[in-house]
């Protein structure tokens, strides 16, 4: 069975550092959601990209800047 894994990484820009520790508790969130052993074209591949696709959305309507990070 073939499968590969997904990281991505949402890093989000805070308006103030009282943020910081707010923003890493959320990458972690993010990271532990969407790294894993995914399955190609399998169901927890389809949900976990469209998880993202709407947290990418999510964010962009809040008018924040987002950074994605793909490792190789």
């Amino acid at each position: 069975m073939s499968y590969y894994q997904i990281r991505v990484l949402i890093i989000v820009q805070l308006p103030s550092l009282s943020g910081y520790n707010e923003e890493k508790s959320f990458e972690s969130k993010i990271l532990k959601e969407l790294t894993g052993i995914c399955h190609k074209n399998g169901e927890v591949c389809r949900k976990r990209l469209i998880f993202q696709k709407q947290l990418i959305n999510h964010f962009r309507e809040q008018g924040q800047r987002i950074s994605l990070i793909h490792p190789k």
